[in-house]
């Protein structure tokens, strides 16, 4: 790009992604000079976290979301690559994390973008973290729920067999997942988050009278709008339905990347105690979420496994403990609630 709006490049990347399977290099030329000489160090395939970034009062709004939106990108694109070469289970975990943390970045730039590019990424973020999900899901089934049931001397040969399934699951499920990453639209989609640093530099230079003056504006409206979201869905606690719990664990994410964002720019005992209510209250719905996915072991199981007698018991005992535990979970979380409140009204005093 020579000059201009770097958006029109997607034009050009539509036409590309069109023609078949798309795979953006993460590498420069004279990276690509080094691999091809045989001098290059070994590709490390790892999941990594997002980077976190320093904002002061002293950072401009605009410095400050494209810097957010910087990290964000390159989290999400590092393990999507990562997820794409290897069966790497945490590389799926931080791409769903990236594309929640990437929702809330959107938020951030409703002064540079327009509302159609938001709600197109917004979107394909939520598309492409339903199709990761259900990856994802597998793994918390065999790591969080039934792992934890091996050692029932009663239940070993079911827990094992319901493993040795979750385990072929997994596999298919990944690569029905590497499949749809091929999809013209989510090629195109690698190639917008790779555009969207600069793309978001550039409307916030084109249209200045539209970003908030100081860091410190921006961040307390949007924590403020935040939390009376989450206040909304949190309210009548004891009549929460099951899927009004879901709605509520889903208003907090973006609370939480957001106090992360701009816990720099608070005093730290105020801003630490609203991070931690608000992550204990997280950890506690997503258990509750979790210990539902029990409920779908039985439609996972193979024809020859669902009649296998030991594996009705090991299914039944991972169903029925969970279910118990997450009962008292619920029992606990009032006081998770009365806390988060007590640490909003900490940091608006």
């Amino acid at each position: 790009l020579k000059g201009g709006d770097p958006s029109a490049l997607l034009d050009i990347a539509r036409d590309i992604v069109a023609t078949g399977p798309f795979q953006p290099s993460r590498h420069n030329k004279a990276d690509c000079g080094f691999r091809l000489a045989g001098e290059s160090s070994p590709e490390t395939l790892s999941a990594s976290k997002a980077q976190r970034i320093e904002i002061t009062s002293s950072t401009r709004p605009t410095a400050a979301i494209v810097q957010l939106c910087a990290v964000t990108t390159k989290h999400i694109l590092h393990n999507w690559h990562v997820l794409s070469q290897a069966d790497v289970p945490a590389a799926a975990h931080q791409i769903r994390i990236g594309l929640r943390r990437l929702r809330a970045v959107l938020r951030l730039s409703e002064a540079t973008l327009d509302a159609a590019e938001r709600d197109r990424l917004a979107s394909a973020a939520r598309d492409l973290g339903s199709d990761v999900g259900r990856v994802r899901n597998l793994h918390v089934i065999a790591d969080d729920l039934v792992a934890p049931l091996a050692g029932h001397a009663g239940l070993a040969d079911g827990i094992s067999k319901l493993k040795d399934e979750l385990a072929l699951a997994s596999l298919a499920r990944r690569q029905e997942l590497l499949n749809k990453l091929q999809d013209a639209q989510y090629g195109h989609f690698q190639v917008e988050l790779g555009l969207l640093p600069e793309i978001v530099a550039t409307r916030a230079h084109a249209r200045p009278s539209r970003v908030a003056k100081r860091i410190e504006s921006l961040a307390t409206r949007t924590i403020a709008q935040l939390v009376r979201r989450v206040e909304k869905r949190g309210r009548h606690m004891s009549k929460l339905s099951v899927d009004e719990r879901h709605e509520l664990r889903k208003a907090i994410k973006p609370l939480r990347y957001t106090i992360e964002f701009f816990a720099s720019l608070y005093p730290k005992s105020k801003i630490q105690r609203l991070l931690g209510a608000t992550i204990e209250m997280q950890e506690a719905l997503g258990y509750l979420n979790d210990a539902a996915l029990a409920q779908t072991l039985p439609e996972i199981m193979s024809t020859d496994a669902a009649a296998d007698p030991s594996v009705q018991r090991a299914t039944g005992a991972v169903i029925g403990w969970h279910s118990a535990r997450a009962e008292l979970a619920w029992k606990d979380f009032p006081q998770i609630w009365r806390n988060f409140e007590r640490a909003v009204k900490a940091i608006e005093s």
